[in-house]
Order: structure tokens, then C-alpha cells, then sequence
């Protein structure tokens, strides 16, 4: 009975400390890894909004529950230029400037 108890106890420290790193309550980074991108987390939720707007939530998940911002940054990351990598991200901007120029508010308040 005591190695059936000492191998569980080592499946939740060592379960434990693969979740560790993601419990580093870092809310600056994004929430994947990108190898090129230095994503912060605003600019994630401004994406995930945009793209919950093209493709919301009825029946089925929207955009939003199934995580399609991710995918749309981590195939920015991979498969794009530097020069494309940017013009997305100045036209993220852009769109926030323009939110709040319009309607006094950021795009995710509008």
C-alpha cells in the first residue's frame, strides 16, 4: 500500500510542477508562446474581440470558445515576415486609436 500511495503523491507534485509556469500570474505576456511576436495580453483580448465579432457565438462555439485568436497569432508568428508581422500589429493599433477617436471608448468597451 505504501508504493501505490508514494506513486500517486509523485503523479501530483510532478502534474503540479508542469502547471507551475503557467500559474506565474504574469497578465502582461500573451497566453501562448510566440517565438517572434512580443504579444501582450491586450493586444490578445483586442484579437479575440475582433474575431468573437466575425464569428460569434450562436449554436455553436464562436471564435472566442474556440480559440481562434491563438491560431491566428501562432500563424502570424510562424509563417509571416517580419514587415507582415508588423503591419498586422500597426493595424491593431490603428483600429484601438480609431475606437477611441470615434466613440471615446477602446474597441473592447465599444
Amino acid at each position: 500500500m505504501k508504493r501505490r500511495s508514494l506513486v500517486r503523491n509523485l503523479v501530483i507534485v510532478a502534474g503540479g510542477l508542469v502547471l507551475l509556469p503557467s500559474c506565474s500570474g504574469d497578465t502582461s505576456k500573451a497566453s501562448i508562446q510566440l517565438n517572434n511576436l512580443d504579444i501582450d495580453a491586450g493586444t490578445e483580448e483586442l484579437l479575440a474581440q475582433i474575431v468573437e465579432t466575425l464569428i460569434p457565438e450562436t449554436d455553436t462555439p464562436g471564435a472566442r470558445a474556440l480559440n481562434i485568436h491563438l491560431f491566428v497569432l501562432k500563424m502570424l508568428d510562424d509563417c509571416y515576415e517580419k514587415d507582415d508581422q508588423q503591419k498586422f500589429l500597426a493595424g491593431l493599433s490603428d483600429l484601438e486609436i480609431l475606437a477611441k477617436k470615434q466613440f471615446g471608448h477602446s474597441l473592447i468597451a465599444c
